[in-house]
């Protein structure tokens, strides 16, 4: 069930990734000259954009709909797209699971690669459509290290 979940959820956010972005495409223009200005099109929150020809500063409020790319569905398709590693990942703490305690340190060992193979591919294809999440990619391979030490310490007790 949760394959499909993931794989459901993944391909209906693919759709409406394709949709909304066509609202990046319209024309926007400079609030002091009435210039083009480009909107990107990988920053799903407000930002600025400085005219080309009267270096104005302007505010750009994308629509709903291109905002709402920012809140779940970038990461619905970063799931999808990453779905072959996390399939390897669960194998690897279900081969874990299977063991007594206490567990040998290989299989510790393996699910660990997996584990943060997973997640460092989940982040990369993040960044790859919302280009702010670069910012945080340290700060999220931090928190993904802790969660599994902390599971490993609860594990093996």
């Amino acid at each position: 069930l949760e394959a499909f979940q993931r794989k459901l959820e993944g391909e209906l956010s693919e759709q409406f990734y394709n949709h909304a972005i066509l609202i990046a495409n319209k024309k926007a223009s400079c609030t002091q000259c009435n210039a083009d200005v480009a909107i990107r099109k990988d920053i799903f929150r407000a930002h600025y954009i400085t005219c080309g020809y009267c270096n104005t500063v302007n505010t750009i409020e994308p629509e709903t709909k291109f905002l709402n790319i920012g809140w779940g569905i970038v990461d619905n398709i970063a799931a999808l797209r990453t779905t072959d590693k996390y399939n390897i990942m669960l194998k690897a703490v279900d081969s874990l699971q299977e063991q007594r305690k206490p567990v040998a340190e290989s299989y510790w060992t393996a699910y660990e690669k997996t584990y943060y193979d997973y997640w460092e591919s989940f982040f990369k294809e993040k960044i790859k459509l919302s280009s702010h999440a670069e910012e945080r990619y340290e700060a999220d391979m931090d928190r993904k290290r802790k969660e599994f030490e902390n599971y490993k310490e609860i594990q093996t007790k």
